[in-house]
């Protein structure tokens, strides 16, 4: 070959190189894109970098593959002669190496030397299980049943517990439990000296698979909970955790149980280890539907319908999920103009209609809910001022116990909502039910929605002033006075004037003990009353609802503060 013709196939070379490692950037699990650049590098005189090249596809191609790559490294080594490390230039050597890089945690430097052992004595089965440890800690259990399994089927000399030890974890984490009880039953049934350890890890596995079948059955039945117990059990599984069959399983019983920010949750990492997991799409958006997130569900189910486009069930979920997102958002326009314009009838219409929308959705079930009763509260509140409606009392009273009702099952849906709680303690004021009301707002302070809250303790202070005011003698009436708070200062003098000649102790002559008691009682009320009501000041307080002894206090520290 002329020079020329040399420099020519040296280019081409090397163009085919930065083509190859173009691709493998593009899909780094390109084997044939790792293979043409290996190639290209032996030709080029670059043997060592050609077997990195291999070596780094070997990590990150699809396990099927592996078998091509470790057949052009063999080639490699055969066609160039290779310097050693000093002190590494046999398979054993190179094991050692290994072992080194994996005390270290340096798996991927660990692979490519128990590779080289591999090629260099492909028949030693030890090499393999040596490297499927390496994938094991990153994970790649198909590759650790690949290489378990070259390993086993190579080793002559007896059995390598390890081995299968190995690949029966690889297999458990694959969701091949049966098939892992398999390869342990046959290393039993061949004996060794590792006997008792393949009999132990046995024991285990049938344990385990017990566990599965009765958290199948629980699911099977809709024994949520039983289900729950049996399949939280599996996954608290010490090296198991993250088994993704089992995370499933406990994932649908949390679902069923209506824990759904835990299933939820728990179906995103299945996703993570299995993007193609169908199931885990659906429980996800089924419970982010339930929790009121519709539009996450339907992203979920969007993501899912992309990888697998023609399952009609998927496509039917996703149709459902809009279709019920499409209702959601008309009916809660519909529903903020009924409020805006104070018509409460539709109002409460409409929500009737969104608290049936989604039954199991308990976040939109417990806000609809909440607006009608928020509707029917209003109402009532309405007819509760129409004083010369005969019924309008008894109409109000009705809409308050419906209202209180509405009020009770929201909470039942969503306990950590505060507004229920404030909105029945409302509608008990309403009903005067005054320390009810109370009640109420420390529960919900007490139970945790409003322990934090600046409105629900501000609300207590309220509800706590209407109790004190609910027990107060109203002094207008036993002024005898017409009309009230509207009454002009000589109306109230003329009602105390008259009231005290009934009590005043002059006319208390013939009367027993007990009358004479009273009267000086009432007497001493009606002197009260008047002190209050004719003075602008301790009337303004009492007009707003205060009693006697909060009185006192403002009429004193107006004092103090008029003296600094």
């Amino acid at each position: 070959m002329c020079i020329r013709d040399s420099y020519q196939a040296r280019k081409r070379w090397k163009n085919g190189a930065a083509s190859a490692r173009e691709a493998i950037r593009a899909d780094s699990s390109f084997v044939k894109g790792h293979a043409h650049l290996a190639k290209c590098l032996v030709q080029l005189g670059l043997a060592k970098d050609a077997r990195e090249a291999v070596q780094a596809g070997i990590r990150v191609v699809d396990a099927d593959k592996v078998a091509i790559l470790e057949r052009l490294l063999a080639e490699i080594g055969q066609q160039s002669t290779v310097k050693p490390a000093a002190g590494s230039n046999d398979a054993e050597g190179l094991k050692e190496q290994g072992n080194q890089c994996y005390k270290c945690a340096d798996y991927s430097g660990a692979i490519r030397f128990y590779t080289q052992a591999i090629s260099a004595a492909p028949k030693v089965g030890v090499y393999f299980g040596n490297r499927a440890a390496c994938w094991m800690m990153l994970k790649q259990y198909e590759r650790v049943v690949k290489d378990c399994s070259a390993g086993l089927a190579l080793e002559q000399a007896g059995e390598l517990a390890k081995l299968r030890l190995r690949m029966a974890n690889a297999l458990m984490m694959l969701n091949k439990v049966d098939r892992a009880a398999d390869v342990l039953q046959e290393g039993v049934s061949r004996g060794g000296q590792h006997l008792k350890a393949l009999q132990d890890q046995l024991g285990q596995i049938q344990a385990l698979l017990g566990l599965q079948a009765k958290g199948n059955r629980a699911l099977e039945h809709k024994d949520w909970s039983g289900a729950k117990f049996h399949f939280s059990k599996l996954v608290s599984t010490v090296g198991l955790e993250e088994h993704t069959g089992w995370r499933l399983g406990l994932a649908q019983a949390l679902q069923g149980n209506a824990e759904l920010s835990e299933a939820a949750l728990l179906a995103q990492k299945v996703i993570a280890d299995l993007p193609d997991c169908a199931p885990a799409y659906q429980i996800r958006a089924d419970c982010l539907q339930r929790m009121g997130l519709v539009d996450k569900a339907v992203q979920t189910i969007s993501a899912l319908l992309q990888r697998d486009p023609e399952n009609p069930e998927v496509s039917g979920q996703l149709k459902r999920i809009r279709y019920l997102q499409s209702q959601i958002k008309h009916i809660t326009q519909e529903l903020e103009a009924a409020f805006k314009s104070r018509d409460f009838d539709t109002a409460i219409r409409l929500s009737s209609e969104g608290a049936t929308l989604d039954p199991d959705n308990v976040d939109l079930t417990a806000s609809m809910l909440l607006s009608r009763a928020k509707a029917r509260h209003q109402l009532a509140k309405a007819h509760a001022s129409k004083s010369k409606d005969p019924d309008a009392a008894a109409k109000a009273n009705a809409l308050w116990r419906k209202s209180l009702h509405d009020t009770q099952t929201a909470s039942y849906h969503a306990e950590n909502l505060l507004e229920p709680f404030l909105l029945r303690a409302e509608i008990l004021q309403g009903l005067e039910r005054w320390e009810e009301a109370v009640l109420e707002i420390k529960d919900a302070i007490g139970r945790g929605p409003g322990a934090q809250s600046t409105e629900a303790h501000n609300k207590l202070m309220q509800a706590e002033f209407l109790v004190r005011k609910s027990k107060r003698v109203d002094y207008y009436a036993l002024l005898g006075v017409e009309f009230g708070v509207k009454a002009s200062e000589r109306e109230i003098r003329a009602g105390y004037k008259q009231q005290a000649m009934l009590y005043h102790p002059d006319k208390q002559a013939g009367m027993d003990d007990k009358d004479k008691e009273q009267a000086t009682s009432k007497f001493k009320l009606l002197g009260e009353a008047l002190e209050v009501l004719t003075d602008p000041y301790m009337r303004k307080l009492w007009d707003q609802g205060h009693d006697l002894e909060s009185i006192k206090q403002h009429v004193e520290l107006q004092k103090q503060q008029q003296k600094q």
